[in-house]
């Protein structure tokens, strides 16, 4: 009998040592312990049995070993891991280092609407974080996509970045859309100077001035038409030189384009248009054979 008794209490024994309750304790003490080392694979392999384990009492992971889950699955570059992770933490609980993984794993993840949500909803939270300024810029870039200039012209006050192509060619895009062209060719200089061939500062700077020309020839065509005679033919031709000035810059940023791309037909167009307007005739009829 009392060889049975002892069995028993060594059975009840061991079933209290094992129970769920137990077991989610020390799987979560050996997650902070891998957590501590670096540890991040066995974080995460850790952390799959404690979900098994919690599921048998109906209850969810602790936001804490969830977190320390989430910043493995970043570390290890498992970005979708990371992401869902993240978002099962209330974001009262998340300190800047989680709202900026999260953001960067929606980000890594092509994700671009869940990112964009995250950085508006988050920003105000990371403005003592070291990413703060990288955190802005990923918005910018944001607010530019998605089409919301005046919001990301707000945001462009508050950025420190100024030779970043990247970050420039977003900026060209948004002043070219609230039709602030003076600023929008300061900014090309800028994007040039770090890229030489960067196609879309050449472009507007070349559609600039060739604009210009045309708008500043067909103004004075008119005028002459109008009240043709020796003085307006005299003052015609100063003007046209002017309209000169314009074309000729815009056909060689249009020749360096059509250098870039042959086959681009805007570019061969406009290229076209640039010599007429020049009056070179062997030239123009080159274009219009590509076209």
């Amino acid at each position: 009998m009392k060889k049975l008794l002892a069995i028993l209490g060594v059975i009840a024994f061991l079933f209290t040592a094992c129970s769920p309750t137990k077991k989610i304790t020390a799987i979560q003490t050996q997650m902070g312990i891998a957590y501590q080392q670096d540890d991040y694979e066995t974080v995460l392999t850790q952390y799959e049995a404690l979900k098994q384990v919690a599921s048998t009492k109906k209850i969810e992971p602790a936001n804490t070993v969830k977190t320390q889950a989430a910043k493995s699955a970043y570390k290890l570059k498992k970005y979708d891991t990371a992401a869902l992770l993240f978002s099962e933490i209330p974001q009262n609980l998340k300190d800047g280092e989680s709202i900026y993984m999260q953001g960067i794993s929606y980000n890594k993840t092509k994700q671009s609407e869940m990112e964009y949500q995250h950085w508006r909803d988050c920003i105000r939270l990371l403005k003592e974080n070291e990413n703060y300024p990288l955190v802005l810029q990923r918005l910018f870039l944001l607010e530019t996509a998605n089409g919301k200039y005046h919001e990301a012209d707000t945001l462009w006050r508050h950025l420190s970045i100024t030779k970043d192509e990247i970050i420039l060619s977003a900026r060209l895009q948004g002043l070219k859309e609230l039709g602030r062209e003076k600023e929008a060719l300061q900014i090309t200089k800028s994007i040039l100077k770090l890229n030489p061939e960067n196609t879309d500062a050449i472009y507007f700077k070349a559609a600039y001035h060739y604009e210009k020309g045309e708008t500043l020839y067909q103004s004075e065509m008119t005028k002459y038409n109008k009240n043709r005679n020796y003085t307006t033919y005299a003052y015609l031709r100063r003007e046209l030189k002017k309209v000169s000035i314009q074309f000729r810059a815009a056909r060689e940023l249009f020749e360096k384009l059509h250098q870039l791309e042959p086959k681009n037909k805007t570019y061969i167009n406009y290229l076209k248009n640039c010599y007429i307007r020049l009056d070179m005739k062997s030239e123009a009829a080159k274009m219009d054979k590509l076209l």
